[in-house]
């Protein structure tokens, strides 16, 4: 392949010299032609897994980087960057991809309800109660709608906290100030933007379009009148209707200067607009997302993640009366592990006290330990720090 493309760009800076001596348009559109065959091929090889021997990774990445140089002389004496792209650019949208300095997303019970149980809420007419607190007196009034989408299958499909773990990243986007996004930066907010160097997983980015897809057709009515009656909720609104993530679809956009497919925010998430009314919304450092080094992106690392971070938040809640401690097993039952053999549990157990590592380390926690009876470790107790307490 290397050999292939060194001959192919030898022949067109020949072809580049002839035409060029022959002002002959017709064969510089079509040495452009070829020029961006070879950058989608060189694009692939990039991609490639690089091999586990050090001197094959030195000489492929020579080659490489001896072929991108080689290239880019090309595209500057064709002048692609200022006559070519630019022109097929005029019509295209421009967007800035900003990171997000804080992860945000809801913790109110209906958007709990929304992604554990979303058969209860799935009507095709009426709107159905939902408690919100913990008598049983408030109630909010919803119900999901779906529009179709070939081989998904609501409200089941929903039913996955992977999906809401996506919805938080875009919202986390979106509050950044991002017009856009794309599957890729999904990743890297989920993985706390300390690993831009590494190709995204790609089976990741698979769940992640589909999540992304499932969100976008689900549709949310939420009548929170009584709540706000209630509660005394100064509501700006007590109606909310919308989708789960809000798009317009897939569109090729300008993006820091690269042509991207990217989805098009249309509006704040319909979950979001109901629980920030109410101050329903976790934020916390970005950082906190950042994976240890001992682990890798998986489902089910993103979804421990996200877990933890809501239970050592709710516990930093002064308004929730909240122990300190986890149980394993609710752990388990987060991950859909319950039925999961010994040895598996150890090892998720060993994933819970690697995130709280790099979480002490970050100060976000002062410390924890586990909690044995007998001889089953049946719990985690979490170490607040007393100035960490956070106010609604």
């Amino acid at each position: 392949m290397f050999d292939r493309i060194k001959a192919d760009i030898q022949e067109i800076l020949n072809c580049l010299i002839e035409a060029q001596s022959k002002q002959d348009n017709a064969e510089l559109k079509n040495i452009t032609d070829r020029l961006r065959r070879l950058l989608r091929m060189l694009k692939t090889l990039e991609d490639k897994p690089m091999p586990d021997d050090l001197n094959a990774r030195i000489n492929i990445q020579e080659n490489l980087l001896t072929m991108q140089e080689s290239l880019d002389t090309i595209k500057s004496d064709l002048n692609l960057s200022n006559n070519s792209n630019d022109t097929q650019s005029k019509n295209v949208k421009k967007a800035r991809s900003l990171h997000a300095d804080n992860h945000s997303g809801t913790i109110d019970r209906l958007s709990k309800l929304v992604f554990e149980h979303p058969e209860k809420l799935a009507d095709i007419e009426k709107l159905i109660p939902v408690r919100t607190d913990d008598k049983g007196k408030l109630t909010v009034s919803a119900r999901l709608a779906f529009d179709n989408l070939p081989n998904v299958i609501f409200p089941q499909s929903l039913a996955d906290p992977f999906n809401r773990a996506v919805l938080d990243s875009a919202l986390s986007l979106f509050l950044a100030g991002n017009t856009h996004f794309t599957a890729e930066s999904i990743y890297y907010e989920m993985t706390g933007n300390n690993r831009r160097s590494q190709h995204p997983n790609r089976e990741i980015l698979k769940d992640i379009v589909k999540a992304i897809e499932i969100l976008s057709l689900g549709r949310v009515f939420i009548d929170a009148t009584n709540e706000a009656k209630a509660k005394g909720y100064k509501f700006q609104q007590t109606h909310f209707e919308g989708y789960l993530l809000p798009l317009d679809g897939l569109h090729v956009v300008l993006m820091n200067g690269v042509k991207v497919d990217a989805y098009e925010f249309l509006k704040e998430p319909v979950l979001f607009s109901y629980a920030k009314q109410k101050g329903q919304v976790l934020t916390c450092s970005i950082d906190m997302l950042a994976l240890p080094e001992s682990l890798n992106m998986t489902r089910d690392n993103v979804i421990l993640q996200r877990y933890l971070i809501e239970r050592i938040e709710g516990m930093k809640n002064p308004h929730n009366n909240l122990g300190c401690v986890i149980l394993y097993e609710s752990i388990y039952e987060a991950l859909g592990k319950q039925e999961a053999s010994r040895v598996m549990k150890g090892k998720i157990r060993d994933k819970v006290k690697a995130f709280l590592d790099n979480w002490k380390d970050l100060a976000y926690i002062a410390g924890y330990s586990e909690i044995v009876e007998g001889r089953l470790i049946r719990s985690i107790r979490i170490d607040l720090f007393e100035n960490k307490k956070l106010k609604n």
